[in-house]
């Protein structure tokens, strides 16, 4: 986490030094594979400053965005709500691994899965500018979108 922090850190300060060239400004698109990973060990009781962490991650992911003109793309696993009650309109019962306090992060949570028995994998916008879902197929060396 804490090798995060620092990497954030160093990308916030490099784009305070490139305010002057607005060339070097923009950096694209930031991924961090398994945040829920490095972030979910720290929501314990026995971590009582986990929730501040995951505040000051959100905080700088949120501020390299707009000073870098740079999308942030992260996965965040699943859990169950372990109440079939709670399934939402597709009919899961899964909630993001980070939880409600992170839910005001993004501007889109996309939901990424498999379509059983096709082959197929399915990408549904379930938090902001909704679209229709897309189904695709990751090859060897690209990836397929399902024929209309």
């Amino acid at each position: 986490v804490f090798s995060l922090l620092n990497l954030l850190s160093q990308l916030g300060e490099e784009a305070s030094e490139d305010d002057n060239n607005p060339e070097h400004a923009t950096m694209g698109l930031l991924v961090i594979d398994s945040l829920s990973a490095l972030l979910s060990p720290l929501l314990t009781k026995a971590h009582h400053q986990g929730y501040t962490i995951m505040a000051t991650v959100a905080a700088m992911l949120r501020g390299l965005a707009t000073t870098r003109k740079t999308a942030a793309l992260y996965t965040n696993h699943t859990v169950s709500t372990g109440q079939e009650s709670l399934a939402d309109d597709q009919g899961s019962n899964l909630k993001p691994a980070l939880g409600t306090r992170w839910t005001s992060v993004p501007h889109r949570r996309l939901r990424l899965c498999k379509i059983p028995g096709t082959g197929w994998n399915s990408c549904g916008v379930v938090y902001g500018v909704t679209a229709a879902p897309a189904r695709y197929r990751v090859g060897s060396n690209n990836i397929h979108s399902a024929p209309a």
